[in-house]
Formats: C-alpha cells, sequence, structure tokens
C-alpha cells in the first residue's frame, strides 16, 4: 500500500507540473502580445505558475494591468 501511495504521489505531482507548464504557456504568450519584450524568471516558490518580466510602453500599461486581471479570474478556480 506505500508503494502504491508513492507511485500515485508521483503521478499527481506530474500532472500538476504538466498544468503549471501549459498554464505558464497560456499566460505568456497573453501578455506578449503587449510586450516589447519578456524575460522568464526561475520559480521562487513551488506553487508559482509564472515568473517573468514584461517591458510594455507607457501606453500599454493600463491594458496591460488589465489583461493580467482578466488572465488572474479566468484561472481562479483552477
Amino acid at each position: 500500500m506505500y508503494l502504491l501511495k508513492l507511485k500515485l504521489d508521483d503521478v499527481i505531482k506530474g500532472e500538476l507540473l504538466r498544468k503549471r507548464e501549459q498554464y505558464a504557456g497560456e499566460i505568456g504568450r497573453k501578455l506578449q502580445r503587449l510586450a516589447h519584450e519578456s524575460r522568464s524568471n526561475t520559480l521562487i516558490v513551488e506553487d508559482m505558475i509564472i515568473n517573468a518580466a514584461f517591458l510594455i510602453d507607457r501606453e500599454t500599461f493600463k491594458t496591460f494591468r488589465e489583461e493580467t486581471e482578466k488572465i488572474a479570474d479566468g484561472y481562479k478556480n483552477d
């Protein structure tokens, strides 16, 4: 039973990592459309999905912020 639990934990962890990579890609693509440049950074804590920096114009800031809020709301239940 112990080995089965370990195997199940590995499967769950793998699925969570796959989902995190999927979400990070989706989020990055949506925000990159509004940026001149972007850079991915190392995740700081285990439950982070994305850690990135985006270079945007001042005129784009409001739209960029609105997009980040819309994205956050879209993933709220996940």
